[in-house]
């Protein structure tokens, strides 16, 4: 018997890949993901989502699980509401003082980190102190926690801009959701930008060994562009008013084609995002990697080909799976197939066959004049003759006048 596997390498204790963290982490992946398919029903989405919420709490409260573990579970979880979101509209929306609360309690932390990494020393704990910092004292932070306060204001920024839409007035503003399709990817992106090449330093904190983070940079980045693109496609797209597109509206039977695929599209890329974060959470911060994949010692044959490249190539693989199952089961489902929801009404119809009627009769006098020639009476006129008016009698061109 191989004697690594006899006697495997110490468990590191600081890693938290045990039944009693594990367990509430899977049963808060299956409560957002039942969300999901229980979109239509809003009291059974309500009760997932704050069955999500007692596991993360009772995660990080009682079990002890730490802080960046559920940190990453949260915020996987928000990029896949993201995609259920944008599979139905282009811009986020809240349409509910449930989901304006849940917002104004993100922003509160956010905004606390913000300033206890700036101008207020003691803001960071659970209450407010503005007493200020001096300028030599702020030079003396270290630069990653600077680096903390831009990534939480543009986190904060976000939250604000999403928010905004809870008001009527603001929410169906043209130049609002003008404003929105930029501003929200982009903080995206900011927030990216940051976690691409953040480091803590060795100094500080052990050193990652998978470079984990520049993937969720970029996943992040791929969906600011799709979001930005989308959102603007919408926008931009012919009404039959002329008006602008309301992107917080969902378009009966999803819309045009060209629009479904593009949010498709956009939702996919935040699919990508919630599950890579998901299987971070899980193989990196809660610390299965240890137990899962580094098998024994660098001898062991359960390592052969391994490497930190190349485990990490197998999560983003994993990661395109999960996303497009999910795609296929979840999200498509929310999109619409293209039908129109609506039937036209009797008026509606009667008028769609009146205009039909004018249509064949002036494609036929095109094509042939010559047999039209005696007519004399202008052509609408004819139709208002013809056309029933709502008693079931029918109008004349005297009347009409």
């Amino acid at each position: 018997m191989n004697a690594s596997a006899a006697h495997p390498p110490p468990f590191d204790s600081s890693m938290q890949c045990e039944p009693q963290h594990v367990w509430p982490m899977m049963l808060f992946l299956v409560a957002v993901h039942v969300a999901g398919f229980t979109r239509s029903n809003v009291a059974a989405t309500a009760a997932c989502g704050g069955i999500a919420v007692a596991l993360g709490l009772y995660a990080l409260n009682y079990l002890g699980t730490k802080t960046l573990t559920i940190a990453h579970l949260f915020v996987g979880s928000l990029a896949f509401e993201g995609a259920v979101r944008i599979a139905q509209r282009p811009l986020f929306t809240v349409s509910s003082w449930p989901e304006l609360i849940f917002i104004l309690l993100c922003i509160y932390p956010n905004m606390l980190v913000t300033l206890s990494k700036t101008c207020c020393p003691n803001s960071g704990g659970n209450s407010l102190d503005f007493g200020l910092r001096d300028f030599e004292a702020y030079t003396h932070i270290p630069f990653f926690e600077r680096q903390h306060a831009f990534l939480h204001a543009a986190i904060t920024v976000l939250l604000v801009s999403t928010a905004t839409s809870f008001f009527p007035r603001l929410r169906r503003s043209p130049r609002a959701q003008q404003a929105r399709i930029f501003i929200e990817p982009s903080m995206l992106v900011t927030v990216a930008m940051i976690l691409s090449t953040h480091d803590h330093g060795a100094s500080t904190s052990k050193g990652h060994e998978l470079e984990s983070h520049p993937v969720i940079g970029s996943l992040m980045c791929l969906a600011a562009f799709f979001h930005t693109f989308t959102a603007a496609a919408s926008f931009a797209y012919p009404t039959a008013s002329g008006a602008p597109a309301d992107l917080t509206e969902v378009s009966p039977g999803g819309g045009p084609a060209p629009l479904r695929m593009l949010r498709l599209a956009t939702a996919f890329a935040y699919l990508l995002v919630a599950d890579f974060l998901f299987i971070d959470t899980f193989m990196e911060y809660l610390g299965c990697r240890q137990v899962l994949v580094k098998t024994g010692d660098s001898h062991d044959p359960g390592r052969a080909g391994w490497s930190p490249m190349t485990e990490l190539s197998t999560y983003k693989a994993t990661t395109i799976i999960l996303a497009v199952l999910t795609l296929a089961f979840v999200i498509v489902p929310l999109v619409g197939d293209g039908s129109a929801t609506t039937t036209p009404t009797d008026g509606e119809h009667e008028e769609r066959v009146s205009l039909l009627a004018l249509a064949d009769v002036q494609r036929h006098r095109d094509v042939h004049p010559k047999d039209h020639a005696e007519v004399t009476q202008p052509l609408s006129v004819v139709l208002i003759e013809k056309t029933p008016l709502a008693d079931g009698s029918e109008g004349s061109a005297e009347g009409s006048a």
